[in-house]
């Protein structure tokens, strides 16, 4: 006898949550922390936002931080714009930063907007939540506009994250002097 697909797939399902529920029970209300690549926006076949979703209807703390390097630099392509890449970071021109900052924030509302859909409201949230060390160019020993995570400061994002909306952190930062970075 053969068996009918969607059945087939919704009694696969069922068994995956089956073997998950205990994990999530015993990771409930802890917090995970999602580095997520920006160029997953532009598959729509992608499940990955849909599953955050559910992880975090399940009772996680969910903190996301899109990087939003591929699409920055797949947008800077487009418009024939080179912005130098070095040891996997992006370094761009300081005048090309209001227009990082835009295409950033445009990746942002996408990812809201496709979590939306699958039922979960994101909490995009800016502030000094994550500490970081700027990096100089390995080439010419200058300061750059990247830093290196050293801490998420995650004691003061823990009043937000037990609403139990997942929080939206930018990949962009004001710096010390006020400054985008």
């Amino acid at each position: 006898m053969t068996v009918p697909t969607g059945f087939q797939a919704s009694s696969d399902f069922a068994h995956h949550l089956r073997t998950a529920l205990p994990y999530l029970e015993g990771f409930r209300s802890s917090l995970v922390v999602v580095l997520m690549d920006s160029q997953l926006l532009g598959h729509p076949e992608s499940r990955v936002l849909e599953d955050l979703a559910l992880l975090s209807q399940s009772g996680l703390q969910m903190l996301i931080v899109l990087d939003s390097v591929p699409m920055v630099t797949q947008e800077l392509a487009r418009q024939g714009i080179s912005c130098r890449i070095e040891e996997d970071r992006l370094l761009p021109e300081p005048e090309l930063l209001p227009q990082l900052e835009r295409i950033c924030a445009h990746a942002q509302s996408r990812l809201m907007k496709r979590l939306a859909t699958s039922g979960t409201q994101a909490l995009p949230v800016t502030g000094p939540f994550v500490q970081a060390e700027r990096l100089p160019s390995s080439s010419s020993g200058n300061e750059t506009c990247n830093g290196k995570v050293r801490e998420i400061c995650a004691k003061r994002l823990s009043q937000i994250l037990e609403t139990g909306v997942p929080v939206l952190l930018s990949t962009l930062a004001l710096g010390e002097k006020g400054r985008l970075w």
